[in-house]
């Protein structure tokens, strides 16, 4: 992608004049900034219960800090609740070091596809068995150690009434 300066650039349908930018040098488009790295589960595992939801990124910036997020007025405030939304505080989006954001990232990444098992008749909805690869997945991107699921028992089996009340006493069919 060529880089056009956003001042000028009438295409750009909200241009941004600030002094945030890529380490690159490309400056924000629609006051947005497209990761440098990123990382999607759908590369790594095929579009089989994964969809473009399921991905994380970082920006390198342009004064040496790195962010977890694109947009700009997240950035500035260093903060994801740019939009001032008084029920919760935030969580920072700008790093000192590349580790550091990469780390925050997999841990967001995480968290949703944790939350993701639970969204059943969703299209973003994950099986457990793709959630545990993602998760693994993304520590080992991050470089931790992967987690050693305990394993999923199958269900007991359904107790079978004899018809005689003193073996059955105390089973529900």
């Amino acid at each position: 992608m060529k880089h056009t300066d956003t001042k000028t650039d009438p295409s750009d349908p909200f241009p941004y004049d600030g002094p945030i930018a890529r380490a690159d040098g490309i400056r924000p488009r629609n006051h947005y900034l497209y990761p440098t790295e990123s990382w999607w589960a759908y590369h790594e595992f095929g579009h089989n219960g994964f969809t473009g939801r399921f991905h994380f990124g970082i920006v390198a910036l342009n004064d040496g800090r790195w962010a977890t997020d694109g947009c700009v007025w997240q950035i500035e405030a260093n903060s994801d609740n740019a939009s001032g939304m008084a029920d919760r505080p935030g969580r920072p989006v700008v790093f000192a070091t590349r580790e550091q954001a990469i780390r925050i990232a997999a841990a967001r990444f995480i968290r949703l596809c944790r939350w993701a098992t639970k969204w059943q008749g969703t299209p973003d909805y994950l099986r457990l068995e793709n959630s545990r690869k993602a998760i693994n997945w993304a520590l080992s991107i991050a470089k931790r150690p992967p987690i050693d699921f305990a394993p999923i028992l199958p269900p007991a089996p359904k107790p079978v009434l004899t018809g005689l009340p003193l073996l059955d006493f105390g089973v529900s069919a």
